[in-house]
């Protein structure tokens, strides 16, 4: 074929975005990594400051004003470099401010505003015949002791909340207060999940299924803006979550079938899960009798044959098996279509229930 032809023919079709169009994307970018090398230039002396501040064993750290700073500065330059993400970045400064907020309250720096409030509790509880440290959960009250309680303990709670949002804003910490002020939502579900990845690391099953939740509501967003390659990448992602999930509800059987599988999809890791392929945990999951067959009116479908077909599907994120095998075609709408219907289907039965009809409107 003609030289000049032939480029004319396979011109680009879709043209990338001139260089001066994302300029701006480009400074943001060196931001980025100018912010992230700040944090590990910063990130020893700021641990130093800490670690020495630990060895004087300077009793109510938490308290103390300095100390709390310290260590808010800390927490900040390991997010810089990256080293925490958002939801631990405000998890951490949150303890550290609700303490302090916490120790001036109980040392009288409130006062005179808490004073009273406390002191209307603590005659309303004595009227009521309660010593120190008893107390009616919310609710179980004499219904006149509640009336006047319920107010008394909003009364306190939006004050103790007003002299957190000050402390936060004391320590610079603007962009958490707004936080706390305008999303209260974001900022609990953020706080959750930095407690969460501090103390409770080790549970895989609950995380999985976070996870799992997670790419389900992101591939449903990203196929509402019509970009399907990815939504269809978070829809295989999250059944293999499910198939992990399956296999770690029933740990020992799951290995013993791994141990039985040809050596190309055997796991190098039997006892870490985790870290089984997609391949591995579709093949498990199929011999475990974990994937039944799907029926339709007139077909029934083999469920590992499907979820081997979402799981090529996804593959196809990569660039050069992309242009190998399926050349100049990208995914569209039918093509989620499929995965999502495949998604459904293969749910259902892991689940244990027999259709998903119900959920549809959910996913997509």
């Amino acid at each position: 074929m003609n030289t000049k032809l032939r480029r004319h023919l396979l011109r680009p079709i879709g043209r990338r975005r001139r260089l001066a169009t994302i300029h701006r994307e480009i400074s943001c970018t060196l931001r980025q990594l100018n912010e992230r090398a700040t944090g590990e230039l910063l990130l020893k002396p700021a641990r130093d400051i800490v670690l020495a501040e630990r060895k004087t064993k300077k009793p109510n750290r938490w308290k103390d004003p300095d100390a709390v700073r310290d260590n808010i500065n800390l927490v900040r330059v390991l997010y810089l470099a990256r080293k925490i993400a958002l939801p631990e970045l405000v998890f951490y400064v949150s303890l550290w401010i609700e303490g302090l907020n916490e120790g001036r309250w109980l040392d009288g720096g409130y006062n005179p505003e808490l004073r009273g409030v406390n002191n209307s509790l603590h005659a309303l509880e004595s009227e009521y015949g309660l010593k120190d440290g008893e107390y009616w959960p919310r609710g179980q009250g004499p219904a006149e002791y509640e009336k006047v309680r319920i107010p008394l303990e909003a009364q306190f709670e939006a004050a103790l909340e007003r002299h957190f949002i000050a402390t936060l804003k004391e320590f610079e910490l603007d962009d958490i207060a707004a936080l706390w002020e305008h999303s209260p939502k974001e900022y609990d579900d953020l706080r959750e999940r930095g407690r969460r990845s501090l103390f409770h690391r080790n549970e895989i099953a609950p995380a999985l299924l976070d996870v799992v939740v997670h790419y389900e509501s992101e591939a449903s967003k990203a196929a509402s803006s019509g970009t399907y390659s990815p939504a269809i990448a978070l829809l295989a992602a999250g059944l293999e979550g499910l198939l992990l999930l399956r296999c770690l509800r029933a740990k020992n059987k799951a290995v013993k079938i791994a141990k039985t599988l040809p050596k190309r999809i055997r796991p190098s890791s039997l006892d870490d899960l985790t870290k089984w392929h997609f391949e591995t945990l579709i093949e498990v999951c199929f011999n475990a009798g974990w994937l039944p067959s799907v029926s339709t009116e007139f077909a029934v479908f083999d469920p590992a044959a499907l979820a081997h077909a979402l799981r090529a599907m996804r593959d196809f994120l990569h660039p050069g098996r992309c242009a190998r095998e399926r050349p100049w075609i990208l995914s569209g709408a039918r093509e989620y279509e499929d995965a999502l219907t495949i998604y459904l289907a293969l749910e259902s039965k892991l689940s244990g229930r027999n259709t998903r009809a119900s959920r549809r409107g959910k996913a997509k």
